[in-house]
């Protein structure tokens, strides 16, 4: 949220820099015409002006002035954003100056210094007057909710930069020093979420010196599915799987989020229409010969349906062709989902390191054969046509596994479950219950639609091998 937010600020801080250099350019020629000896004023001559403009990339030449000298940081110093808006003026002005040197110059030195006035005071005037206006005309239905906790490397300022420009509503807390040393994680941990669910924040920002420390409050975040940020000490600088971004040159560390969203979840939905649509007549003819094998060689449907968990929890009815007699009775599955979900081995097995169930008894005789090279799983073609779930993305959860879940391990809830996906190519049966999720989080957040074509040519030979259990 915040990383957002500071972007719609910095793009009214742009918009309103380019018309400070546009009106200041206009009103430098109009006040230039009316100076003693000068030809008089004429609409022509505006117009020249906005050729210009346009014809040597002011814009971009102003924009790129602006940027070089931190002109679109955030500062809380008033002053410092003044001399900065001037420096950026000065650049401009000096490298224009510099081109025109090399070409026809379009304008007069008497031009150039009004300009270089105008364009500092409008250039300060915009900047309030447009972030104002727009958020007048889209005014923010809540207020984001920002708890900081700490102070150890001087983030403390970020409150009223959060509130000033931002508009965020920054609560700020401390935590009693003995807890912040490491050494009562438990008593820290009570203090966290005593002080989550007091303030009820949407986002958290912590500047906390001790390792230790910082580690118990991500736990408790995490365990919240609660959007986090840390400002880093030296030895905190380098973080996998995160991304950072900067408010008033302090670096915030926050983890990646789901990357499944918006366009990026159109696309994939309309890649997954393609090409499912196309596996569908192509298997048409398999899943008729399957759907007869099942129903001569075993009493019962020939498609079991089975109540799935998707994507953001919502629930819909998984298709497989039936590997199994009917029975009602699943103490055996949630026995294994049990064991599972804690990592460990499933005690029947007979290879030592495979998390699935094994010699099954409850297997037809084609069962075997239609479970160990994934064909019982072709039916889901029409779940990915109806959008329960999409070619490749985490396995579709049972509400029963969903029950054992940790906090953490409910993000993965967040993609559209898959027909296949990195744990099917990546290590079949034998992958760990956390190994999977861990699979599925860093797929989700590093999304792409090359990916999801790797995934499924990698799909062909897995599923040939006849590893599936």
């Amino acid at each position: 949220m915040l990383a957002n937010t500071q972007k719609d600020y910095r793009v009214c801080i742009v918009v309103a820099d380019q018309c400070a250099l546009l009106v200041s350019l206009v009103l430098a020629i109009v006040l230039r015409s009316y100076l003693p000896q000068q030809v008089p004023f004429a609409w022509p001559t505006v117009v020249h002006a906005a050729i210009a403009f346009r014809h040597i990339g002011f814009a971009a030449l102003w924009y790129f002035s602006m940027r070089s000298v931190g002109a679109y940081e955030l500062s809380a110093d008033e002053g410092w954003g003044v001399w900065r808006a001037f420096k950026g003026v000065a650049l401009f002005t000096l490298v224009a100056l510099a081109i025109a040197f090399f070409r026809v110059s379009f304008f007069s030195r008497g031009i150039i210094l009004i300009f270089v006035c105008l364009a500092t005071a409008l250039t300060v005037l915009f900047r309030h007057v447009i972030p104002a206006a727009y958020r007048r005309l889209f005014p923010l239905t809540v207020r984001t909710r920002v708890l900081l906790i700490g102070g150890a490397h001087g983030a403390l300022g970020l409150s009223d930069i959060l509130g000033r420009f931002l508009k965020c509503h920054v609560i700020v807390r401390s935590v009693p020093g003995e807890l912040l040393q490491g050494k009562y994680p438990e008593l820290l941990r009570a203090e966290i979420e005593k002080l989550l669910q007091e303030v009820a924040p949407d986002e958290v920002i912590l500047d906390l010196a001790d390792v230790d420390a910082l580690a118990v409050v991500l736990n408790v975040c995490n365990e919240r599915r609660l959007p986090w940020h840390f400002v880093p000490s030296l030895d905190q600088l380098v973080f996998g799987n995160s991304r950072s971004h900067v408010i008033a040159g302090i670096p915030l560390i926050s983890v990646k989020r789901v990357n499944l969203s918006g366009f990026n979840l159109l696309l994939k939905r309309l890649i997954d229409m393609s090409v499912a649509g196309l596996l569908l007549l192509i298997t048409a003819p398999v899943m008729a010969a399957i759907w007869l094998a099942v129903r001569l060689t075993s009493p019962g449907p020939a498609i079991f349906v089975q109540r799935r968990i998707g994507r953001r929890g919502n629930l819909f009815n998984l298709y497989k062709f039936r590997s199994m007699t009917m029975s009602q009775d699943q103490s055996a599955h949630q026995e294994y989902a049990k064991q599972w979900v804690q990592n460990q081995p499933y005690p029947g097995a007979s290879e030592q390191a495979t998390h699935k169930i094994s010699e099954d008894t409850r297997l037809t005789p084609i069962g075997a054969f239609l479970r160990r090279y994934s064909l019982d799983e072709l039916p889901q073609i029409v779940n990915v046509l109806k959008g329960d779930m999409s070619l490749v993305g985490p396995r579709p959860a049972i509400g029963y596994e969903v029950e054992m879940y940790q906090e953490w391990h409910k993000e993965r809830l967040e993609g559209m479950p898959g027909l296949t996906g990195e744990w099917q190519v990546g290590g079949r049966y034998n992958l760990s219950f956390e190994e999977m999720v861990k699979l599925d989080l860093e797929y989700l957040m590093n999304w792409t639609p090359g990916r999801d074509f790797k995934v499924l040519l990698k799909t062909v030979p897995a599923v040939l091998q006849g590893t599936g259990k």
